[in-house]
């Protein structure tokens, strides 16, 4: 049976509902000729995730864009309006592949732009502009953000809302506390 055919069928049988069709015994016939129709997939995938290969013309496994090995199947959060779209297939085989490609990189690298602007600070050209519109920003001479008043505050004030002791004296005690564990 083509896949034309078992997706009028199932449409004819008003899309049976999930359990139905994978332990129904009215569907026993449909479900043979899903399976059937779904042989390049493992034996493990239910007859759901091969009417949803059907439904979505899938004939094959796809491929990792990355390395080329076959992809997994994945439970698919944004199930649309049929029951059938529970599972779906990943982008890539692996996590390391998501994190090399091209395509996820380039896509970081639009997140980053979009977020922080051009500068990547990772880079040296990237914490120079940094730097220096930081510098628009806040005034001449200010290339660091605890040069800026309000946030050197907001940094020494402790979640209770008091403010640290930064006296020479307390600096001087902490230093020799330091110097007295090493």
């Amino acid at each position: 049976m083509t896949y034309d055919e078992i997706k009028e069928k199932l449409k004819e049988e008003n899309y049976p509902n999930p359990i139905a069709l994978g332990k129904g015994k009215a569907y026993k016939e449909l479900k043979q000729q899903i399976f059937e129709a779904t042989e390049f997939l493992d034996g493990e995938s239910s007859a759901v995730f091969r009417a949803y290969c059907i439904l979505n013309d899938i004939t094959e496994v796809p491929t990792c864009p990355e390395c080329g090995k076959k992809v997994n199947k994945k439970q698919n959060e944004n199930v649309g309006e049929s029951v059938y779209d529970t599972y779906t297939f990943t982008k890539f085989c692996s996590k390391k592949c998501a994190r090399t490609s091209q395509l996820t990189v380039d896509k970081r690298m639009a997140s980053i732009k979009a977020e922080y602007g051009d500068h990547n600070m990772r880079t040296e050209r990237g914490q120079k502009e940094f730097r220096e519109s930081f510098s628009t920003k806040y005034g001449e001479g200010v290339t660091h953000p605890m040069h800026v008043k309000e946030f050197a505050d907001k940094a020494l004030k402790t979640e209770d809302g008091q403010w640290r002791v930064t006296t020479e004296e307390f600096k001087a005690k902490r230093k020799e506390t330091v110097e007295n564990k090493s």
